[in-house]
């Protein structure tokens, strides 16, 4: 899939994605997680991971729309 992000163009799809996350152990999900490998990530970590970007170089609404884009399920943790 082709994903623009921060101006750049990216190629990906869900599977790299989660790939990318294989060793990496999620952090204190915050608002909105993803489920990976029966683990709970924060949208930030996994775009800042999946992308080699910082957290201040994007806002939550923009790695939310970016992991619904690679058909991501997107849960809210106050719902869960």
């Amino acid at each position: 899939m082709r994903l623009k992000v921060k101006g750049k163009i990216h190629y990906t799809d869900r599977n790299k994605v989660e790939n990318k996350l294989f060793n990496i152990e999620p952090e204190t999900a915050g608002k909105y997680f993803v489920e990976i490998l029966d683990k709970q990530y924060p949208i930030k970590q996994v775009v800042g991971k999946a992308f080699s970007l910082s957290r201040a170089e994007f806002i939550t609404q923009e790695a939310y729309r970016i992991l619904k884009n690679l058909g991501f399920e997107i849960f809210n943790i106050e719902e869960k």
